[in-house]
C-alpha cells in the first residue's frame, strides 16, 4: 500500500503541472478583497474546517493553522476555528496520534519525520481559542502525545531539543541541529500546557533562559547549535511571535540584523542569505525551496513582530505585500530570491493560502 505522504506528494506534483499549464488562479479586487475571498475559499464547507490552501495543500496542516488561528479569531471566525479544531482532534484521536497534517481523506501523516511542532501548535491553537471543552474531551490523546513528545524530542539533561535527531519543522527539508525554532516550540508548549491547566512535565526547565543562553549572540538569535552561528529569519521571528520574548531592544536588534543581511529584500522574509544544505533528493526536486527563497507566511509574521516596535516600518512591509498580492491577484506560498513565484521542474508555488488571514489581521492592526 502506498504511504499517505507519497499519495499527497503525487497529487501536489500533478496539480503543479496543471497549474503551470493553466496559470495561477487570479482573484479580482484589491489586496483586502483578494485575501477575504481566499480565506472564504479555504473554508471546507462539507467537512467544516479550514484548509491550509485552496490549492495544493487543500487539507488541514497543524503548523499552518497555528500561524493563522489568532488572526482568524481577530477577524471573527471563532465558530469556524472551533469547528476546525474539533475536526482535527477527532481524526487524530481515531489513530491516537497528532501529526503534521491530515490527508484529504482524514488520515494523519508526518513528512518527512516526526514533527517537533505539531503538538505545540495544536495546543497553542486550543489556548488561543480558549477551547477548554475540546481540551477536556481529548485530554487522554493530548497527554499520551505529550509523553511521546518528551521521549522523542527532548534531551532531558538540558531541556533542549535533542541535537542528534532530525525532526520535521518549519524548515523540515534542511539539516539543522537543535534549531532555535524547534526549541521555541518546546518553550511555547510549556507555556500553553500551563494556560490550559494540563500536566506539564517541562516545568523544571526555564525556556526563556535556555533560549537566551544558547541562541542569543548579543544582537540576534542564531539558527541552531551546529556551531555555524548562522542568523536566520525564522530564528528572529518565532521567539517574539511565540510570546516568549518581548523586549523592545531585542526585537529592534533582530530587525537590524535581518536588514543588514537583506533577508527582507526585495520583500520579507528569507530564511537565510544563501542556499542551505539539504539532501540530494530535495535539491533535485525543489532546489533552494527553503534557503534564500522568500516565504510569505514568514514575511507576514515578521511584519507583525516589527509592528510591536516600529509601525512605520511595518506599514512599509505591508505595502510591499499589498503590491505583491495585487500584482499576482493571489496570495502565494513562496518566491525565489528575486521575488518571482517559486518554480522548479517538479513544483510550482502553492496559491490561495489561508495565510491571507494574517495579512488581513495586519491591515486591521496598522489602520
Amino acid at each position: 500500500m502506498r504511504p499517505v505522504w507519497l499519495a499527497e506528494a503525487l497529487r501536489i506534483y500533478f496539480r503543479s503541472l496543471r497549474t503551470k499549464l493553466s496559470g495561477l488562479p487570479v482573484y479580482k479586487g484589491n489586496a483586502e478583497e483578494i485575501c477575504k475571498n481566499i480565506v472564504e475559499r479555504c473554508w471546507n464547507k462539507k467537512q467544516h474546517y479550514f484548509q491550509t490552501s485552496a490549492g495544493h495543500f487543500c487539507q488541514f496542516y497543524t503548523r499552518d493553522f497555528g500561524w493563522c488561528v489568532k488572526p482568524l479569531l481577530n477577524l471573527g471566525y471563532k465558530e469556524e476555528v472551533l469547528h476546525t479544531l474539533d475536526f482535527a482532534l477527532r481524526h487524530f484521536a481515531k489513530k491516537n496520534k497528532i501529526t503534521v497534517a491530515l490527508s484529504r481523506t482524514g488520515t494523519p501523516f508526518d513528512f518527512p519525520n516526526y514533527a517537533v511542532d505539531s503538538l505545540p501548535y495544536l495546543l497553542h491553537s486550543l489556548s488561543e481559542a480558549k477551547a477548554l471543552d475540546l481540551v477536556e474531551r481529548f485530554e487522554s490523546l493530548l497527554q499520551s502525545e505529550l509523553i511521546q513528545f518528551c521521549a522523542k524530542v527532548l534531551d532531558t539533561s538540558t531541556g533542549l531539543v535533542n541535537p542528534n535527531k532530525c525532526f520535521s519543522s518549519a524548515k523540515d527539508h534542511c539539516q539543522r541541529s537543535s534549531s532555535c525554532y524547534d526549541n521555541v516550540m518546546v518553550g511555547m508548549l510549556s507555556a500553553d500546557l500551563n494556560s490550559l491547566g494540563l500536566h506539564n512535565p517541562l516545568t523544571e526547565y526555564d525556556y526563556k533562559r535556555l533560549l537566551r543562553f544558547n541562541f542569543w549572540n548579543g544582537s540576534a538569535f542564531i539558527d541552531d547549535l551546529s556551531g555555524k552561528d548562522t542568523i536566520s529569519g525564522d530564528a528572529n521571528v518565532f521567539p517574539y511571535w511565540s510570546g516568549i520574548f518581548g523586549e523592545t531592544f531585542m526585537i529592534k536588534s533582530s530587525i537590524k540584523n535581518i536588514q543588514n543581511l537583506q533577508l527582507d529584500y526585495p520583500f520579507p522574509l528569507k530564511y537565510t542569505g544563501s542556499i542551505v544544505e539539504r539532501s540530494i533528493l530535495y535539491d533535485k526536486l525543489t532546489p533552494n525551496y527553503e534557503g534564500n527563497s522568500i516565504w510569505t507566511y514568514l514575511g507576514l509574521l515578521y511584519t507583525g513582530t516589527v509592528c510591536i516596535v516600529n509601525k512605520k516600518l511595518a506599514a512599509r512591509y505591508l505595502m510591499q505585500y499589498t503590491d505583491v498580492i495585487e500584482k499576482f491577484g493571489n496570495l502565494l506560498e513562496v518566491f525565489d530570491p528575486h521575488g518571482a513565484p517559486y518554480r522548479s521542474k517538479f513544483y510550482l508555488a502553492d496559491d490561495s493560502m489561508l495565510w491571507a488571514a494574517i495579512y488581513l489581521d495586519l491591515v486591521k492592526r496598522l489602520k
